[in-house]
């Protein structure tokens, strides 16, 4: 018997899947199953078990309880107590009494990790292992929703108060108010649709399109100030009943708070893309790309609203499938240091394409690269004359196939003079066929998003709202939402620090120390939340690498005109000890003052020798960095620490790049089994049970 019930959905349609594990619980058929000694007093086992497989301690914590999973026991708005917890078998072949099994996700995972994510009832004195890294999940965008809610009602109030003074200025001079005609809906001009005026008291409608089991919903109806209704749709139909017994358990009306819909997320959309019927907030949340829904949910958003988009699909968008990223989002994706601030601007790119098709352009809010996903904040305007600078906005990335050194090059360029604004075609390209610093070819990405990924501002604002009483990973969103805050917001993609001397094969310099040299020079950096050793910088190429061949020649190793591995190995100083990579993120540990002082005699064959003549032999072997280090440095870096160097979070101490927890990572998608595989359902049953175990 098949793990799962039928669903319809999964024959082409992915509206559903989740890449939360409670969703999957969720989903399970209702069907109670109680022992002669459960608490419910439900009616007697008809299949003789033995008195193991009725092990109490095994069915509690094994198999969480069908309403506590169901219900999730919300905190905000859970009753006073939940419903006794049937105590299940944790054998195979008591489907036909209605037994309830783990999803195929979750059999054969340790106990701890199912712990972690609230799927197990803990061992009466027994504490689940602490978690280092929280998941952020859902809070995050209830943060950026807040901040929107607010601003919304001030821009609603803001304009309410103009129309009321231009109605008393018309009133003052007799003259009647002005009526906007009614536009023909079959006249194709380029005028923009008019939306109906609200009010702050209006509120926002939300929807969540792929809503699962409608956990979110409900926290977005509750925790969001000024949130009047939630539509959660979802294309599965067992979702839908769980999401309507969701509804009832938090005491909530699912006819006007959280209206439960069953239809295709795409659909839904489309029916609302009249300007009469948008929302304030569409919300999109798949298993893998969201790139089908992008052109319904980008036309079902009000004039202003936020549309919220994630998507999980990262080793597409970071280069791995180039074909498959071109097909999904319409851009080629490059394998890059900077890859994942790459693919938040390629989704950037995509979203922008498809509002452009209908007088529309966007303003990006946030941008997070998290864990091992992607999430979008973004407000949608209608207008036809500013939608016409979108192609000045994106554009082409040349990244070098040697160093890795990147030049962009926009779509387009705008040219104002005084009140005249023409748009034409972009000048370029950005680059020579080969690169000026190691001589090799380029390799062509995008179109990728040029403009800034966040607004800052924006950004500040809800920092201001974080709060320890209403946000659990408060620390996590300060840390993450504090470097957001410190980005140059002008600057796309970053090198990093470990890429730069790999190619020249020489130590790591601090990140103070490189951060220091480029300020003095009178340039900005700042690093990048989506990588503890970005170097964001508007300091050109040529400068970056000049840096480093300042650096390297500073460092023992050097490569005479000659290239034998003999000849270096003898002609090199010896090495200092410098600080490790860890230094970048916090190490206290100075440099030790004699490891320069030591000469080449008085080491010998020493572990340090053997490093130095490795990385001698590296760069003579390396064509790559032999070129990178013959061009001469055409300016003389300073190495002395500036304290402005130190970014403010790192100095505040804030979790800015926690640590991941053991076994951390995506799941697989939950796969149908078919029902000729029933008969070897219950060993593998009972093997994920004794895993847990």
């Amino acid at each position: 018997m098949p793990c799962l019930p039928k669903r319809e959905q999964r024959t082409g349609r992915r509206d559903h899947q989740r890449r939360d594990l409670d969703a999957e619980v969720a989903l399970l058929p209702r069907r109670e199953h109680v022992d002669s000694g459960g608490g419910n007093g439900g009616a007697q086992c008809t299949q003789e078990c033995s008195e193991s497989e009725h092990d109490p301690s095994m069915g509690s914590e094994v198999y969480m309880a069908w309403d506590q999973v169901l219900q999730f026991a919300y905190a905000s708005g859970a009753p006073a107590a939940p419903l006794p917890a049937p105590r299940a078998h944790t054998h195979g072949h008591h489907d036909s009494c209605g037994a309830r099994r783990l999803p195929a996700r979750l059999r054969g995972q340790g106990r701890h990790s199912l712990l972690r994510r609230g799927l197990l009832q803990p061992r009466a004195g027994v504490q689940p292992r602490p978690e280092v890294s929280h998941v952020l999940g859902a809070e995050p965008s209830i943060l950026v929703l807040n901040t929107f809610s607010k601003i919304l009602a001030n821009e609603r109030a803001a304009k309410a108060e103009q129309r009321a003074l231009a109605a008393a200025k018309a009133a003052a001079a007799g003259a009647a108010p002005r009526v906007k005609k009614a536009k023909d809906p079959n006249a194709d001009d380029e005028e923009d649709e008019q939306e109906p005026i609200k009010s702050p008291a209006d509120g926002m409608r939300i929807m969540e399109a792929l809503s699962a089991t409608g956990l979110r919903s409900i926290r977005y109806f509750r925790e969001i100030e000024g949130v009047k209704q939630v539509i959660a749709n979802d294309f599965s139909a067992d979702a839908v009943a769980a999401i309507r017994r969701n509804i009832e358990y938090n005491g909530l009306s699912a006819e006007n708070d959280i209206i439960p819909s069953h239809a295709d997320a795409s659909m839904i959309m489309y029916q609302h893309r009249q300007p009469a019927s948008r929302f304030e907030v569409v919300d999109l949340d798949p298993y893998g790309s969201a790139a089908p829904f992008l052109d319904a949910a980008i036309q079902s958003v009000a004039d202003g609203g936020i549309l919220c988009v994630t998507c999980t699909d990262m080793a597409i968008l970071a280069g791995n499938h180039t074909e498959t990223c071109h097909a999904k989002y319409g851009a080629t994706a490059l394998r890059s240091k900077a890859c994942h601030e790459m693919a938040l601007r390629i989704v950037l790119s995509s979203i922008s394409s498809h509002a452009s098709r209908y007088r529309r352009y966007i303003t990006p809010l946030m941008s997070c690269s998290i864990d091992f996903y992607v999430r979008i904040f973004v407000r949608v305007h209608t207008s036809a004359a500013l939608m016409k600078r979108a192609a000045s906005k994106v554009g082409s990335v040349y990244q070098c196939t040697g160093c890795d050194s990147f030049a962009l090059q926009p779509n387009g360029r705008i040219v104002e003079t005084g009140k005249s604004i023409k748009f034409k075609p972009a000048m370029g390209p950005p680059v020579d066929r080969h690169c000026d610093e190691c001589g090799n070819s380029f390799h062509i990405g995008g179109p990728i998003w040029l403009d800034p990924i966040h607004d800052v501002a924006f950004v500040r604002a809800a920092l201001a709202g974080v709060s320890a009483e209403k946000y659990k990973t408060h620390k996590r969103i300060t840390g993450m939402l504090n470097v957001i805050a410190e980005e140059l917001p002008e600057v796309p993609l970053y090198y990093t620090l470990a890429g730069l001397t790999g190619h020249v094969h020489t130590v790591t310099p601090p990140m103070l120390k490189f951060r220091s040299a480029l300020m003095n020079l009178g340039y900005r950096v700042s690093t990048s939340h989506a990588n503890p050793l970005a170097i964001k910088t508007d300091a050109p190429t040529a400068v970056v690498w000049d840096v480093m061949r300042c650096w390297v020649r500073a460092q023992p190793v050097k490569v005479p005109k000659e290239r034998k591995p003999k000849e270096i190995a003898a002609a090199a100083d010896p090495a200092p000890d410098g600080e490790d990579i860890a230094a970048v993120e916090g190490s206290t540990t100075a440099e030790k003052a004699d490891g320069a002082s030591e000469s080449h005699a008085d080491k010998g064959a020493g572990g340090k020798d053997k490093d130095k003549k490795k990385r001698a032999k590296d760069v003579a072997s390396d064509p790559i960095a032999t070129r990178l280090l013959a061009k001469e440095p055409t300016i003389q870096a300073d190495f002395t620490l500036r304290a402005d160097a130190n970014p403010d979070s790192r100095k505040a101490g804030l979790a800015r790049f926690p640590e991941h927890p053991p076994n951390w990572g995506p799941k697989a998608r939950a796969k149908r089994r078919k029902a000729e595989d029933g008969a070897s359902a219950s060993e593998d049953d009972a093997d994920g049970a004794a895993a847990m175990e």
